[in-house]
């Protein structure tokens, strides 16, 4: 019995110290501020540099579609079968 109260009090123990602040008394500092227009901005300009100093790339030739034939291509073709 008793090691189940021990158990017991010691995860709510646990539990309560996750759920608290370190200090009750000491207040919070405030998180760093944080430019939105600024970043948007630069994230703007950095795509717009990306762009303009990107290299062209070859294209590859479009595929072709050939008739496939079904004999040897050395076979004679005037052969009667």
């Amino acid at each position: 019995m008793k090691r189940i109260i021990v158990v017991v009090g010691s995860i709510f123990a646990l539990v309560l110290g996750a759920c608290l602040p370190f200090s009750i008394t000491s207040t919070p500092s405030p998180g760093p501020t944080v430019d939105v227009a600024g970043t948007a901005d630069t994230v703007i300009k950095t795509a717009a540099a990306q762009t303009l100093t990107a290299q062209p790339t070859s294209t590859s030739a479009p595929l072709t579609y050939r008739r496939i034939s079904y004999c040897h291509p050395n076979a004679n073709r005037n052969a009667n079968f």
